[in-house]
């Protein structure tokens, strides 16, 4: 039995994502951090690791030119939502209307400097969604004509991405984008409200600055926009070189290491 893994892993739970809860044969990862977090932290065998990078990023184009597109891409909050099983999810919408989380997403989307820092530099903001947040939807609906909610997103095609905790981020570090990390409700993560409260690689570890109010996302955007997307340093150098293949062979690499093995 093989984990192929969606994502990167992020968050912070040996006791979910430990070899001996997992019970997988083998695991395959992309990434040196992924290599060394899995054997010192969650307590897996070199034997058990498969270094072929994770099929998916053959299908992400690092080599397509963005847009002038910015995505945003905030996590879904487990203590926002009411869980019905079987993977049924209901809104809190008192306590999520009432939350930091929704105030200061709020305030930086409705702010007039944003409407005219997007229009002066010919740009356009995605606001895509976790699927157990789309409860919310219609909060993120603003009038603001250079903003967009969408479905569907196109990762390549974006010049910088903010973000939070999401394990989304590690996309756009093999993209070599511009990331911003955007995260109002530092308090409540760090309480344990969203089932954890701790990730592998902190935040101020990561690859771009982080943001905790709205005028500060909005300095690090302007800075962003006029890099034209490039990541900067010390972001820039952690990036590069992070995974261990960008040659788009991760399906044939893997195929090898399991026929072999």
């Amino acid at each position: 039995l093989v984990y192929l893994q969606h994502g990167i892993l992020h968050a912070h739970m040996p006791w979910k994502y430990s070899a001996d809860r997992l019970l997988m044969d083998k695991e395959v990862v992309s990434t040196c951090y992924e290599h060394r977090i899995l054997r010192d932290t969650y307590g897996f065998s070199e034997k058990k690791l498969i270094l072929s990078g994770m099929p998916r990023f053959d299908f992400i184009d690092h080599n397509a030119p963005p847009k002038k597109k910015i995505l945003f891409a905030p996590s879904w909050r487990k203590y926002l939502v009411d869980e019905v099983p079987p993977l049924t999810f209901k809104p809190k919408t008192q306590l999520f209307e009432q939350s930091s989380f929704w105030n200061k997403i709020r305030l930086f989307f409705e702010n007039t400097s944003l409407e005219q820092m997007l229009a002066e530099n010919g740009y356009e903001l995605d606001i895509k969604l976790h699927p157990i947040f789309g409860v919310y939807k219609s909060y993120f609906e603003f009038s603001n004509t250079r903003v967009n909610l969408v479905d569907d997103v196109s990762e390549s095609e974006y010049q910088i991405l903010i973000t939070d905790y999401s394990s989304w981020v590690y996309d756009f570090v093999y993209l070599k984008r511009a990331i911003i990390y955007f995260f109002p409700d530092t308090e409540e993560f760090s309480a344990g409200l969203n089932g954890y409260r701790e990730l592998d690689m902190p935040l101020e570890q990561g690859f771009g600055p982080i943001a905790k109010k709205e005028e500060e996302l909005l300095e690090y955007l302007g800075e962003a926009i006029g890099n034209k997307g490039h990541p900067t340093s010390p972001f820039a150098y952690r990036m590069d070189r992070f995974f261990y293949h960008y040659d788009n062979k991760q399906r044939y690499r893997l195929y090898n290491a399991l026929s072999q093995s």
